[in-house]
């Protein structure tokens, strides 16, 4: 498990449980990612099985300026500059898990905590209110072998690993 400590440190509610490592730093995602990459090459060279976890912070407040060139005025403007500074560090990940060999037999889960109000409808940041600016958030599942595509239905993470069981082979089990 490699990511933010933000929100960790004293209280995770059981989801340390089963990971050998826990790396947990500061808000700083490419420092995330750094340790993810090295633990993906270390995954590749070992050959053994392995479930990883990565957490990336930067879409937490309070939210940095990341682009010069980018508008980073308002606080919605500088939430937009940490999804993109995210997503190229998720990005850097992905890319490492290609190159490592790993990628045509691992499952990767992409998706987010919660969403992050802009008083949209009276709410700020998040845990505020159950709207969809609070509540809808990217799920993106690859599992190789299996062909991909949208999903226009409501669903929830919580359905996820069900989902994985019901559809895994017995070499993923």
């Amino acid at each position: 498990w490699i990511g933010h400590s933000l929100g960790f440190r004293k209280s995770i509610l059981g989801l340390d449980q089963g990971f050998t490592e826990r790396k947990l730093v500061g808000k700083g995602d490419h420092r995330i990612a750094d340790l993810a990459v090295r633990r993906l090459k270390r995954a590749a060279r070992e050959g053994r099985r392995f479930f990883g976890w990565v957490f990336f912070g930067s879409p937490h407040g309070p939210y940095q300026a990341h682009y010069r060139r980018a508008p980073a005025r308002t606080a919605m403007q500088r939430y937009r500059q940490e999804l993109r500074y995210m997503d190229e560090q998720a990005g850097r990940v992905l890319a490492a898990l290609a190159k490592s060999g790993l990628a045509e037999r691992t499952i990767v889960i992409y998706t987010g905590d919660h969403g992050e109000e802009f008083r949209e409808h009276g709410g700020r940041r998040h845990k505020s209110t159950v709207y969809a600016e609070s509540t809808h958030v990217p799920l993106l599942v690859r599992v190789p072998g299996l062909a991909g595509g949208p999903v226009h239905a409501v669903t929830s993470t919580l359905y996820l690993f069900p989902w994985l069981l019901l559809r895994g082979t017995d070499e993923m089990r």
